[in-house]
């Protein structure tokens, strides 16, 4: 079953800040979907969209439970 408000295209979030639970990690991310399946070196990736996040901060599942 899939679901129709989850795109099939391969986008790139470049030079983006990943912060992980130990450390922070500046990569460009790979998504499928609403999935991040690959981490590579700043400007490396390729995907059929590329959004220039010019270094700032991505923190994946991060809920804010106080709104």
């Amino acid at each position: 079953m899939s679901n129709p408000e989850v795109s099939d295209i391969r986008v790139v979030l470049r030079d983006g800040q990943l912060a992980l639970p130990d450390r922070v990690v500046n990569a460009d991310m790979v998504l499928e979907g609403a999935v991040i399946v690959g981490l590579a070196p700043v400007g490396t990736a390729n995907g059929d969209e590329v959004w220039d996040l010019g270094g700032r901060r991505v923190t994946p599942g991060f809920i804010d439970t106080h709104i």
